[in-house]
């Protein structure tokens, strides 16, 4: 659990999936733990790497929210998270399941976003503490394009109005210019888009033992 708050955000998801089942665990959930210590072994090496003159929260702060829609076979919640980075490196990282059911990747993405915004919050005052000085929009990028949408016009249709207004939170930082949302192509994410390409052999080797 240390490692996947602390130091190791690749290992999130597979933890957090995993947690779930502390209370009444099985053979095949040891199983499963005993392959993310493997990939931890097998991946020692690979430090998170931040810029020459080490983490500059000042430097480069750029967040990347993103989920997976009805991830959990079970209950259809989906999967959520965000990183942000410093000076090239992760400085602050976050995978969880959603609590409510989303309807559609939209709502999922929305849901994901208010949660970085909130943490873009947190580190803007951070930043700003630190430096003593007006900290300026933190950006965040996102690959839904109708996410963006909602969180830049506040139009509400018909596919948008059953999300529930706490989750709205991303669209009021927006307007206030303390986060900037913007878009970029799902395959220009790398930062997130490599986290993911790493934990698919976790992910696959947890779903197939878990079937």
């Amino acid at each position: 659990m240390y490692a996947a708050l602390a130091t190791w955000p690749d290992i999130s998801y597979a933890v957090a999936a995993l947690s779930r089942d502390n209370s009444r665990p099985f053979t095949s959930h040891m199983t499963a733990a005993k392959s993310v210590l493997q990939d931890l072994k097998a991946t020692a090496n690979f430090p998170l790497q931040f810029g020459r003159n080490g983490i500059d929260i000042g430097n480069g702060l750029v967040g990347y929210p993103d989920s997976n829609l009805a991830n959990d076979s079970v209950d259809r919640k989906s999967q959520g998270g965000h990183v942000f980075l410093a000076s090239n490196g992760a400085i602050s990282w976050e995978s969880r399941k959603q609590s409510l059911i989303a309807m559609s990747t939209l709502e999922a993405q929305c849901i994901a976003g208010s949660e970085a915004s909130r943490e873009a919050k947190r580190l803007l005052q951070l930043q700003s503490d630190i430096h003593n000085k007006d900290s300026p929009p933190l950006p965040i990028n996102c690959d839904n394009r109708g996410a963006l949408t909602l969180i830049a016009t506040g139009i509400i249709k018909a596919r948008t109005t059953h999300i529930e207004v706490c989750y709205h939170n991303s669209r009021d930082l927006h307007r206030r210019r303390i986060v900037d949302y913007s878009y970029v192509q799902t395959d220009e994410m790398w930062q997130i888009y490599s986290r993911k390409h790493f934990l698919k052999i976790s992910i696959r080797s947890l779903q197939k033992q878990w079937v």
